[in-house]
């Protein structure tokens, strides 16, 4: 099976942010739907409340670092539906137009090793298959 567009599209958006300098891409909840089924394939599932703690922990960094660049100090302490408890969205670092000039599945982590893996896997069932339609049949015991 191939990779399909979707799930190279989340690993180049996922460099592309690493590159623009973001700490986390928030992905949104994963269900049994088909649509879904690439996030835990390219991402780290954390529950709430370690999200939200990383979360603020990059709002203190995004905070020190804006305080070291002479920005006003925000309000660390807010309650996190406050607009200032989260760290600044960032959108001016994404890049725009042609980000990769090409990119095919041999550009993404371990995409040799997965087609090394599959075909290993097709050759092993061939096998068995094989093996399955040369088996002799068995006999019924003879009734003496």
């Amino acid at each position: 099976r191939t990779l399909q567009p979707g799930f190279i599209l989340a690993f180049a958006e996922a460099e592309c942010l690493r590159r623009a300098g973001f700490s986390y891409w928030d992905l949104g909840g994963a269900d049994k739907s088909p649509m879904m089924q690439y996030k835990p394939q390219v991402a780290v599932e954390m529950g709430r409340c370690d999200f939200l703690r990383r979360l603020r922990e990059c709002a203190h960094s995004a905070e020190v670092a804006g305080a070291a660049a002479g920005r006003p100090l925000g309000q660390r302490d807010a309650a996190l539906s406050h607009p200032s408890a989260a760290p600044p969205a960032g959108g001016e670092r994404v890049p725009t137009g042609t980000i990769f000039d090409d990119l095919s599945e041999d550009d993404l982590w371990g995409a040799a090793e997965l087609r090394v893996h599959e075909e290993f896997e097709r050759k092993a069932w061939q096998v068995s298959a094989s093996g399955a339609k040369k088996a002799p049949k068995a006999q019924a015991p003879r009734k003496e």
